[in-house]
């Protein structure tokens, strides 16, 4: 396993036309549209195995790294209300080799990361939520690569606010390692 592609993806709902406000709304996020739409084309032609998402939303752990060890992430994503017109969903499994291969980097680095896990220990109901910094750049990736018939897992990690930016560095690269722990 070794890392195909890396970019940084916008992650704001209005890049997704149908949660956007109104028509306006839509046209002033057309040229962020664009840019994400040609990540996700470029990451298609690489046809990654898994697809690893940093972000700053998801479960916040205290001081404290996290990587979803769910077998699912899925999530709703709507306009709060009242402007709640469409309600869109996602549902991705994850890749619990990568995910704990990850983890047991972050360890020999010795930074203070954990597993999360939502619902059951294992199965359908193994589903942590997505996140809209997980929801919206996935929304692109994920439907491009399946255009050309890849179906990646995913794996999402939340760096940590509370810790020294050097330790979040550190924790990109365990990440980068973590293949060579399969």
């Amino acid at each position: 396993m070794s890392i195909v592609y890396a970019c940084i993806v916008s992650h704001g709902s209005q890049l997704i036309p149908a949660l956007c406000k109104n028509a306006k709304e839509g046209r002033l996020f057309a040229k962020s549209r664009q840019g994400v739409k040609k990540l996700s084309l470029d990451l298609g032609l690489a046809s990654p195995d898994t697809i690893v998402v940093a972000t700053p939303h998801n479960l916040r752990l205290w001081a404290h790294l996290c990587v979803v060890i769910s077998e699912n992430s899925s999530g709703p994503m709507k306009l709060p209300p009242p402007k709640a017109k469409k309600e869109l969903s996602l549902r991705a499994a994850c890749d619990l080799d990568l995910a704990w291969g990850i983890i047991k980097s972050a360890r020999r680095l010795r930074l203070p990361v954990v597993g999360a896990n939502y619902g059951a220990s294992e199965g359908a109901a193994s589903d942590l939520m997505m996140d809209w910094g997980t929801f919206v750049p996935l929304w692109y990736l994920l439907r491009s690569v399946a255009e050309r018939n890849v179906r990646p897992k995913v794996v999402i990690a939340t760096p940590s606010r509370e810790i020294p930016i050097r330790l979040n560095f550190k924790f990109g690269q365990a990440i980068s390692y973590a293949h060579a722990l399969l």
